[in-house]
């Protein structure tokens, strides 16, 4: 991965569904292509999870 512009297919609202899990999840870039932000509210094996995560590219890691 060269910067966080290849991750660009993963914006947008995605539903979820698999054997054990049913959800929805949004991806967005925040701060001027600095960071990917991931919501969820899902359903995993009975369980209800919901939750945000924050992703930087480290320029450092090239």
């Amino acid at each position: 991965m060269n910067s966080i512009k290849d991750l660009y297919p993963l914006i947008g609202k995605w539903k979820i569904q698999g054997d054990e899990v049913i959800g929805e999840q949004e991806m967005k870039i925040l701060d001027g292509n600095h960071f990917l932000f991931q919501q969820f509210d899902l359903t995993y094996s009975s369980r209800h999870i919901k939750g945000m995560e924050i992703y930087k590219f480290d320029e450092g890691l090239r």
